[in-house]
């Protein structure tokens, strides 16, 4: 699979997950590899701190989509978590952890 079919991808899978795409580097490689890091130096830097600034400008979730979080969670619950719950232990423990349950 190719770098861009994984963007696309990714890409349509940000609704689903509630988070945004940031950034994305395309960088043809071989095999054997013949990029290095300090060839793209510059690229992954700036792509670094495009996260960073997303990460520090990020609004807070309005009401209504906390409610659809809240709603999507509970039907995972039901539908996933609650018929195999030896599957899904570790996101289960995640989950109390972060206090969604």
């Amino acid at each position: 699979m190719g770098g861009k079919k994984v963007n696309k991808n990714l890409l349509g899978l940000q609704a689903l997950f509630h988070t945004t795409l940031s950034d994305f580097i395309f960088c043809k490689v071989g095999i054997p590899s013949k990029i290095t890091a300090e060839d793209i130096k510059i690229k992954l830097e700036n792509s670094a701190w495009r996260l960073v600034l997303d990460i520090n400008e990020h609004s807070p979730k309005g009401f209504l989509k906390q409610m659809l979080i809240c709603v999507e969670r509970m039907i995972m619950r039901k539908i996933m978590l609650e018929k195999n719950p030896e599957q899904y232990a570790n996101v289960l423990k995640c989950w109390r952890e972060k206090g969604y349950l």
